[in-house]
């Protein structure tokens, strides 16, 4: 329980992070490439714990299947997708880019975990 507690707080740390230094640095998009999301993550996060979940959120979904191997990344995006989404969604794992931007600048009321 504790540990899904304090998982859950560091990935919505991401999403708030990672997703504002993307946009300033690279702009509002789609999808952002693997270089850009460790550039925004290490600029914005102390350690690289949470890296695959930021990986699994910004990049494509054939991107993110390319780069699972070499960040030794044993689940999928769409299982990220659905622990993203009952930590900052409610439960709803169909976010976008401007989801994640509206949830970083606090304009998303949700609950996390789905309570």
């Amino acid at each position: 329980m504790i540990s899904w507690f304090l998982e859950g707080a560091n990935v919505r740390k991401v999403v708030r992070k990672v997703t504002l230094r993307l946009v300033a640095h690279f702009g509002e998009k789609q999808h952002y490439s693997e270089q850009e999301v460790v550039f925004a993550y290490t600029e914005s996060m102390s350690n690289r714990k949470y890296l695959d979940f930021a990986l699994a959120m910004y990049c494509s979904l054939n991107e993110f299947g390319n780069i699972q191997k070499k960040y030794e990344i044993l689940r999928t995006q769409g299982q990220y997708h659905a622990l993203i989404g009952r930590y900052c969604f409610g439960g709803w794992p169909r976010f976008n880019t401007q989801t994640l931007i509206d949830y970083a600048n606090g304009k998303l009321n949700t609950s996390p975990g789905g309570h």
